[in-house]
């Protein structure tokens, strides 16, 4: 019988108050597909720490003390902040010190650890596009928390501002992630010495033993993986086929994002045109008054000279105005949208991108294929 083999389990806190819902589902898929990378699971298992899934719903105390109960910011690998428009609620910790929200209650609990003891190691995003139902307040004060960590005194370091696009940011995450899993490998591991940091989220792969890897039941800090023989790890970048398609896959990526700040433009200028167009074509042109009064002027004269003699004026004069507006250019038609041509290029290149991430899981595939030894 083969000897079981232990996977040390890596507690990933996310941090955020709840106006940011959609960023902290991406950083749950990113930790998952990271658990499925060969380089990672033979050797960790990452667990996403979110109270959503992790503290029950109980009562007869603050939110914060009860998150407290279950997941704690100063006893995780890597702590996760999020923030947007809000700070969130205020919380006064039960030995009488006060913060503005729990989110900065965590953060906190965090960095100090990280001063006194190296860990947790600490990401920092925010988010920079407008909120219209965000409260002033809230905004005021989450400026001053970012004001303060510009400032580099009480706490320091950088953050990651960021435009939301579900895509883009769980691509980010990953790659952060990943990077300080190599930058940083946890206490009592350490990544082969001919293994290099992934950058721009290359993966290693794993040639393991006799057997396939097979998680059992969690043991504390540690995952038992029953029924493993690992007898050796050989660790590879991507292929140069697959580096080649994910450039190509992040200038796609790059297109769109910039078409699309365009065609908002576009939008905007082609409605401005429009409605202009839409007011001139309701008005009378200044050729046809100047028509019209000409007909009135010339008959009304030779009405004051002969009766007669100004009907047949004003129907030959009639027919004179007629005959000079049919001469006249037309009113220009309207612009042809911006718009409608960028559409159809971030369309050309969502399909571009479509077909190059479907060739991307298929020599991926094909590279985990020849990796496995059954």
């Amino acid at each position: 019988m083969s000897t079981p083999t232990y996977l040390q389990q890596l507690d990933i806190f996310v941090s955020s108050p709840n106006d940011v819902p959609d960023e902290r589902q991406a950083v749950i898929r990113a930790i998952d597909r990271l658990n499925a990378l060969h380089h990672i699971n033979h050797t960790y298992r990452l667990r996403a720490l979110t109270y959503e899934d992790i503290v029950p719903p109980e009562s007869g105390a603050p939110a914060q003390a009860i998150v407290d109960r279950y997941m704690q910011a100063t006893s995780c690998y890597l702590f996760i902040c999020i923030l947007w428009s809000r700070i969130g609620t205020p919380f006064t910790h039960p030995d009488g010190r006060q913060f503005p929200s729990g989110t900065v209650y965590e953060f906190t609990s965090a960095y100090t650890a990280l001063q006194q003891h190296g860990w947790p190691r600490i990401l920092l995003y925010r988010r920079t596009d407008p909120n219209p139902a965000a409260d002033p307040d809230q905004q005021r004060q989450v400026e001053a928390f970012f004001q303060q960590i510009e400032r580099g005194k009480s706490l320091a370091g950088i953050y990651k501002p960021y435009s939301y696009d579900d895509h883009a940011f769980e691509e980010m995450i990953f790659r952060h992630i990943e990077h300080i899993l190599s930058q940083y490998p946890p206490k009592g591991t350490a990544m082969p010495p001919n293994a290099q940091p992934s950058s721009e989220s290359e993966s290693y792969h794993v040639t393991a033993g006799d057997h396939g890897t097979a998680v059992g039941r969690v043991d504390g800090d540690f995952v038992q993986a029953h029924h493993v023989q690992i007898d050796r790890r050989t660790y590879y970048g991507d292929s140069p086929e697959i580096k080649l398609l994910k450039t190509k896959i992040e200038d796609l990526q790059e297109q769109i994002a910039q078409k699309s700040e365009a065609l908002k433009e576009a939008r905007f200028h082609d409605q401005v045109q429009a409605n202009i167009h839409r007011d001139r074509s309701g008005q009378i042109s200044p050729n046809t008054i100047i028509a019209i009064v000409g007909v009135l002027v010339g008959a009304g004269l030779a009405a004051a000279i002969e009766p007669l003699l100004g009907i047949i004026a004003a129907i030959v004069l009639g027919i004179g105005a007629v005959l000079w507006l049919q001469n006249q250019p037309a009113s220009a038609p309207p612009p042809a949208p911006r718009a409608t041509a960028i559409e159809a290029d971030i369309q050309q290149a969502q399909h571009q991108l479509q077909t190059q991430q479907a060739e991307l899981k298929r020599l991926r595939q094909m590279a985990a294929d020849e990796q496995h030894i059954p």
